[in-house]
C-alpha cells in the first residue's frame, strides 16, 4: 500500500513539476522501480514515528518538521546507496540548494505536504484496514480456536472519527485503539 502510494505521488509530482517548467501537456510523470522499496520502507518507518510523536502530544508543525527531516535523511541515504550501485535515478545537482545532488531544500515544502498527506490519510487509513482472519478450523467449527460469529456483521465505532468499521463474519478487526481515538465494540 505504502509503495504504491509513494510511486503514484512521485509520478504525479514529476508530471506537474515538468509541466510548470516546460508546459508539456502530456503530464508524463516518471519514477523508478527503486522507488517501490524506498517509499514502502520510508512510510512504514514514518508509521512508527507518527505513533511516537502523537503519543508525546507534539503539535502538527513539530511533527511535519520531524517527518520532513526524516524524509531528507531517508532520501539522502538511499541516494548514496543507489549511487554506489550506479543506479540513482535522481540528480539534484542543477538545483540551487542541493547536497551532493542527492537532496535539495527546494523540495522542503512538497515533502512537508507529502508528510501531511501520509500522516493524516495514508498511514491513518492503512492502519484501519488491518484485519485478523479466523483459522480454517475455527471456520468449520473444529479446533480449539474461537468459533466465527454466527450473527450479522459486527461493527466497531471509533468515537472521535465517527467511523463505523464493519467486519464480515469470518473477519474480525485486530485493533481496539487508534493513537488518536478510542474505539469500542
Amino acid at each position: 500500500m505504502y509503495a504504491l502510494h509513494g510511486c503514484l505521488c512521485e509520478v504525479a509530482f514529476t508530471a506537474v513539476w515538468d509541466w510548470c517548467r516546460t508546459q508539456d501537456r502530456r503530464l508524463a510523470g516518471h519514477s523508478s522501480l527503486w522507488a517501490l522499496p524506498m517509499y514502502a520502507t520510508a512510510i512504514y518507518l514514518m508509521e512508527g514515528l507518527r505513533a511516537m510523536l502523537l503519543a508525546q502530544h507534539h503539535s502538527l508543525p513539530v511533527r511535519l518538521t520531524a517527518y520532513t527531516m526524516f524524509i531528507y535523511l531517508w532520501e539522502f541515504s538511499w541516494g548514496v546507496g543507489l549511487r554506489l550501485l550506479g543506479a540513482c535515478p535522481w540528480d539534484y545537482s542543477d538545483h540551487r540548494y542541493n547536497l551532493g545532488g542527492l537532496v535539495t531544500l527546494e523540495y522542503a515544502v512538497p515533502w512537508a505536504v507529502a508528510a501531511f498527506i501520509a500522516e493524516q490519510h495514508v498511514i491513518r487509513n492503512t492502519l484501519r484496514i488491518r484485519v485478523r482472519t479466523w483459522t480454517p478450523a475455527a471456520l468449520l467449527g473444529r479446533g480449539h480456536g474461537p468459533s466465527p460469529p454466527q450473527a450479522a456483521p459486527v461493527g466497531q465505532l471509533c468515537l472521535s472519527d465517527k467511523d463505523l468499521i464493519c467486519s464480515r463474519p469470518w473477519l474480525q478487526p485486530s485493533f481496539t485503539r487508534f493513537p488518536d481515538c478510542e474505539c469500542f465494540t
